[in-house]
């Protein structure tokens, strides 16, 4: 899982008063979601996918125990605009 608080040069970004925001490339284990923070999923196994980028973004709503129960946001680059 990728979250987005770093800043360009690498650093830990703590203020998330920040307007421009920028993704990072931090790669989190599933236990280690944040609730109510939204993450990109990428996939490794072992036939053959090696950190694949889905495009899906999800969203961790609570735990149940260890175990965090997540919620599909919404998928990357695909946005309605009905008005």
């Amino acid at each position: 899982m990728d979250e987005s608080n770093n800043d360009d040069d690498g650093s830990k970004n703590d203020d998330n008063n920040d307007s421009d925001e920028k993704p990072s490339e931090n790669t989190l284990f599933i236990e280690e979601l944040e609730v109510g923070k939204e993450y990109e999923m990428i996939v490794t196994n072992l036939t053959g996918l090696y950190r694949y980028r889905f495009g899906d973004v999800i969203r961790c709503v609570g735990y149940h125990g260890e175990s965090p129960i997540v919620e599909i946001a919404y998928r990357k680059g695909q946005f309605l605009n009905a008005q």
